[in-house]
């Protein structure tokens, strides 16, 4: 008998999938520029990079309405997605 166990960092009861468009630099480095929230896209006006250890996460920042307003974007690399938390 064969196990087989998938390791997923997703957890739909506390995230939600979402587009984004990103730009790479030569070294590899991600920077999000567009995120795309309840079918509409923002562009992120700032972003910084704070942690990676199986997820890379970054604060950023977008203008919603003319209000900035911060977000969590997290990248999982294994599953090849982008997650923000629920609210």
């Amino acid at each position: 008998m064969s196990y087989t166990s998938s390791y997923s960092t997703f957890n739909p009861a506390c995230m939600s999938l979402v587009p984004v468009i990103a730009s790479y630099n030569t070294a590899g480095e991600i920077r999000p520029l567009y995120v795309r929230i309840e079918d509409i896209s923002y562009k992120i006006v700032s972003c910084k990079f704070i942690s990676s250890v199986a997820l890379l996460r970054f604060k950023c920042q977008i203008i919603d309405n003319n209000i900035l307003r911060p977000l969590e974007l997290t990248y999982h690399p294994k599953e090849f997605i982008w997650t923000i938390p629920l609210v």
